[in-house]
């Protein structure tokens, strides 16, 4: 139990650190800088100005308020002398709930076990006290009950109504007898996250083994124990989600148990040579999409809204259920399970059907189209485990997982391990359809939340759109990322292919706008003009000028100085001899044909554009005295290439 809000009320100017330990002025007496510190999980305080300490059910009977209300703590006055302060006692029955013996916790953190003698009184030691399972009044009225490792931890989960159990003594003591209690009824072990708490629940699990009916292990995604998993945002959904996402450890062999996740030697740290690491046979990867999608894998699209990614993975669904190429790449033919739970059902036959899917074929594709249900994520699971399919798309993964804060970490982990369990489970590629964060946010800033969503994916395929283009890339744990491409929509089919890459694309786009913009014009022009008549990324649109003039599309004069400028004209038009020369000769020598190389070293004014037809007055100012030339070549461009 934490203590926080007591202390919040009765403390001023209380500071908290993140260990759970705060200190403020103490309310006893007279305090102008800090003194009073506590521990805001036990409850124990001390004032380093006047010498008193206690927990909190003594502070509140010295300040005369109400006091913490928790069935679990015994609201009793420790000597302020006394080095070990109890905090809690936990006493446990018999099936007819008689009172047998308590475990007193102190801090400290330690116990103390007490036996209930013939006179009525609590007196130290079990005394050969018969030892039970904690609440066993109350599990032997269930049909299911979780069994984890420590009081606390029992009481955390009784307040969310669970039954739930633990032996006295810690871990390591649980007793045959302890099995019988459990008897055909189905158990929860959820061990402490550590090397100890792991080994305690492998022994749990093989004396329950053949008593009890069914045994699931769950495994806390984070927190040291139930009781802080809780503290740290976990909730009784969440923690419904991870049991049904787990092993029913009864359906498999008890040898493949222990291999696969009760051998403690699974969760010590194996050291290995480095030579002996690299004899290890590399990892053979089966792909269901080749080089793209891994079985077994979790992979997401991520886009902003009527981008298409919904449409890419419905044409991603019937590829694979028909064992045909998608974007260009094989895939394994096997069962597709699409979930659309977003689109109207009318939207989606109608998809299907322009990429070509007839009601007579036999298509390995199962479709659910609507709102998704309350339990969606464990009929999914039990889809899953009957159907056995090569790939499960999702679409979206909000809609499915009802996630409040895609934001909070701790929620997006527990939210998609149900997913996680799926794909690692039953091999079946679990591919969920995600929306991008608004701005200008790629690759693992994309997607739209926490960074637990990228983190706990093996793929992430990124969709964007701009008014020119689509694009698609990828970033991937195995296998080579797809970098940016264009991809090509076909409107009759609905079909997406692969185009060539952005960059690419966008240098082609750009040179076939040079080029319409120099065919208008009756001279040769200089650059700045080009610039800013075309629209584009100034870097790719460098490199449609280079290109061009590598082409020979298009024809370049002049010196790139400031009296002097480049100057741009189409290759097939006559510009005279005064061309020939300034292309194909050293930039230093003298221009011929009734040109004087005075004429070209002075090239300014209006009397020097007599060179070439007298253009529009707005060219003026380019060639114009005194003025700093825009077009100067820049170190290192493409300016200074020729």
């Amino acid at each position: 139990m934490e203590y926080s809000d007591f202390f919040k009320a009765n403390i001023q100017k209380l500071r908290i650190n993140s260990s759970g330990q705060a200190l403020g002025l103490c309310p006893l007496h007279e305090d102008h800088h800090p003194s009073f510190s506590c521990n805001l999980e036990e409850g124990l305080w001390k004032c380093h100005g006047c010498e008193k300490s206690g927990n909190v059910f003594q502070l509140a009977k010295l300040l005369s308020v109400p006091a913490p209300d928790n069935e679990t703590q015994i609201k009793k006055e420790i000597p302020e002398t006394s080095f070990l302060q109890e905090i809690a006692r936990y006493t446990y029955e018999d099936e007819n709930g008689k009172a047998l013996f308590q475990v007193r916790r102190y801090f400290p953190k330690s116990f103390r076990q007490f036996h209930f003698d013939d006179q009525g009184h609590w007196t130290p030691g079990l005394n050969r006290t018969h030892t039970v399972l904690y609440k066993l009044p109350e599990i032997l009225k269930s049909e299911t009950v979780y069994i984890v490792e420590g009081e606390k931890d029992a009481e955390t989960l009784s307040a969310w109504n669970i039954p739930a159990t633990c032996n006295s003594m810690g871990a390591g003591k649980w007793k045959e007898e302890y099995s019988e209690c459990l008897r055909d009824k189905s158990v929860v072990v959820i061990p402490d996250n550590d090397e100890v708490g792991f080994n305690h629940g492998n022994d749990v699990i093989k004396k329950l083994w053949g008593i009890a009916k069914a045994i699931k292990l769950v495994t806390l995604p984070f927190g040291k124990d139930i009781s802080e998993w809780k503290k740290l945002g976990g909730t009784k959904k969440d923690l419904a989600r991870l049991v049904r996402a787990s092993h029913l450890l009864s359906q498999i062999p008890i040898s493949e148990i222990q291999r696969q996740v009760l051998s403690s030697s699974s969760k010590t740290i194996q050291l290995i040579t480095l030579k002996d690491l690299l004899a290890e046979p590399e990892e053979k990867i089966d792909w269901t999409v080749e080089g793209l999608f891994s079985k077994g894998g979790l992979s997401l699209i991520v886009a902003k809204p009527k981008t298409g990614k919904s449409t890419l993975a419905r044409q991603l669904a019937l590829a694979v259920s028909k064992g045909e190429s998608f974007l260009g790449r094989e895939t394994e033919k096997g069962l597709v399970i699409y979930l659309a739970l977003e689109e109207r059902r009318e939207d989606v036959k109608s998809h299907f059907r322009s990429m070509g899917a007839q009601e007579e074929e036999n298509l390995n594709l199962k479709i659910f189209a609507g709102m998704a249900p309350s339990d969606a994520l464990e009929q999914v699971r039990s889809i899953a485990e009957r159907e056995k399919p090569l790939l499960i798309v999702v679409d979206t993964l909000a809609r499915l997982t009802r996630i409040k804060d895609l934001n909070d970490y701790s929620q997006v982990i527990t939210g998609l391990q149900p997913l996680l369990a799926i794909s690692r489970e039953v091999k079946s590629h679990v591919c969920l359809l995600h929306h991008s964060k608004k701005g200008e946010s790629k690759g693992i800033d994309s997607a739209l939340g926490s960074i637990g969503i990228v983190g706990t994916v093996d793929t992430i395929l990124e969709m964007n759109r701009s008014e020119k283009y689509r694009t698609i890339s990828s970033i991937q744990r195995s296998g080579e990322d797809l970098e940016e491409t264009v991809l090509s929509f076909d409107k009759e089919t609905r079909i997406s292919s692969l185009g060539g890459n952005k960059e690419q694309c966008e240098i082609d786009r750009l040179g076939e706008s040079i080029l319409e913009f120099l065919s208008q014009q009756e001279e040769a022009i200089p650059e700045k003009m080009i610039d800013e008549s075309i629209e584009g990324t100034r870097s790719y649109y460098k490199k449609a000028l280079k290109k061009l003039r590598e082409e020979r599309k298009i024809t370049r004069i002049g010196e790139g100085k400031k009296n002097f400028p480049y100057l741009y004209s189409l290759a097939s038009k006559n510009t005279g001899s005064l061309v020939r020369n300034i292309e194909c000769e050293p930039a230093n020598q003298n221009l011929k044909n009734d040109t004087s190389s005075q004429d070209i070293k002075t090239y300014s004014g209006s009397e020097n554009i007599s060179l070439f037809e007298q253009g529009p007055r707005s060219h003026e100012p380019v060639f114009s005295e005194g003025k700093k030339a825009e077009d100067e070549p820049v170190e290192g461009s493409v300016a200074n290439e020729f």
